[in-house]
């Protein structure tokens, strides 16, 4: 798996088209009471890389800080914004933002009105 920082998530985005419109299918989080650290979230979904081929996505959170998912249908998927996924870096922490209302939000908007945001101390990725 790939680490995802500063200075490698412009070329994550670029090379994934910021995920937008991508197809989350599955998310799964083990969540231990009092041990944030060893909290994971795990995210699948659909995506069309720059080459134009359409690809499986596993997106890895290690120590989770932060989540927010508030559904706004019944779907069985989620559909990454039209604006594409943001990704922040707030004090050691790499939010991904998939449902941004914004080109370029900060923390407090994404927490006010994103319906899907993760933050965590460690974000890894592969494509499956």
């Amino acid at each position: 798996m790939i680490a995802i920082s500063q200075v490698n998530s412009p070329g994550f985005l670029e090379r994934f088209f910021e995920l937008s419109d991508g197809v989350i299918s599955t998310v799964n989080i083990h969540f231990i009471d009092g041990y944030l650290d060893e909290s994971k979230l795990e995210i699948r979904l659909r995506c069309q890389e720059s080459t134009g081929k359409e690809v499986g996505l596993l997106i890895e959170f290690s120590g989770v800080a932060e989540y927010c998912f508030r559904s706004k249908t019944a779907d069985d998927a989620f559909i990454v914004s039209p604006y594409g996924l943001k990704i922040l870096f707030d004090n050691g922490v790499t939010f991904f933002d998939f449902d941004s209302i914004t080109e370029r939000p900060s923390i407090g908007q994404m927490r006010e009105s994103s319906n899907f945001y993760v933050g965590s101390r460690i974000v890894r990725w592969m494509v499956e």
